[in-house]
């Protein structure tokens, strides 16, 4: 009956000592690999159940291997449970389907945007760094919705200005100049051109691009580039929009309140934020 994360959530990679005597987790010197494994030892703990992803996983297998050189052997079982549904080789990972059927309600609602202005552009970003599942499920699942909605073609409530005109994963690099020229001839059609965009899809280049200038690319424990400083929704918004003749762009970002996965079907609370660009 409930998600969000009761007991608590963690980001700290023990393998990066730095950040862990940053964050005040150990004194400098300590290994913090150490001090985990003395407080599970203190607290007599043998089966060490894990809740997440990759990052997640592979900590926690660090624990372990760390414990059993030490005589000290602990189980590990870990649970696969991200929306991003990229823990190999785990074909379903809890909450992934249900965050793809949420987001895909989320946008039938933002898509409306689409008649607010003439030569409107919409970018719905969605959550997948590495991975394009959510965003490409996430667009089935809303594209499925369109079967059988009443449309108003007089009134300009039209099947194709629905539509999803693109999808970018960060499996596939990004064109921008030959998507720009396709997406020219849907927005003269149409009116309006809607994208999905995975939260990295085309980040590699646009680090690439930032690190050229001289700029600094802030990046998390795990060494992950920081998204919410790049803002690629933002920046392939801008991009597209001036390539694609908008008067009007607005981009929004799928949030997820579960983070990673809700606790039942209709229990995923999905939100978002908006950036517009006249």
């Amino acid at each position: 009956m409930h998600g969000g994360s009761p007991i608590g959530n963690s980001r700290v990679k023990l393998t990066n000592v730095e950040d862990c005597v940053k964050r005040g987790l150990v004194v400098e010197g300590e290994n913090p690999l150490h001090r985990a494994a003395e407080q599970l030892m203190m607290d007599q703990v043998t089966i060490l159940h894990t809740i997440g992803g990759d990052d997640t996983n592979t900590q926690a297998a660090k624990i372990a291997e760390y414990l059993e050189g030490h005589n000290y052997p602990v189980t590990v079982v870990g649970m696969p449970k991200t929306i991003d549904n990229d823990v190999v080789p785990i074909k379903q990972s809890l909450g992934a389907w249900t965050a793809a059927e949420e987001g895909a309600k989320f946008f039938a609602n933002v898509v409306n945007e689409q008649s607010a202005n003439p030569r409107m552009l919409i970018i719905h970003e969605c959550m997948g760094r590495d991975c394009g599942y959510l965003t490409a499920a996430t667009a089935k699942a809303y594209m499925d919705s369109l079967h059988g909605l009443p449309l108003l073609p007089g009134l300009n409530l039209t099947k194709q200005r629905k539509c999803l005109h693109a999808v970018y994963v960060p499996e596939v690099r990004i064109d921008v100049d030959a998507e720009a020229r396709r997406l020219k001839r849907v927005m003269d059609t149409h009116d309006c051109v809607n994208i999905f965009l995975s939260e990295g899809a085309g980040v590699h280049d646009i680090v690439a691009q930032l690190e050229a200038r001289g700029e600094s690319v802030p990046r998390d424990a795990f060494g992950h580039v920081k998204l919410d400083k790049v803002q690629p929704g933002a920046y392939f918004a801008k991009q597209f929009a001036e390539k694609l003749g908008a008067i009007s762009a607005s981009c929004c970002v799928e949030m997820h309140s579960r983070h990673r996965c809700a606790s039942s079907p209709g229990d995923e609370v999905v939100g978002g934020f908006f950036f517009e660009f006249e």
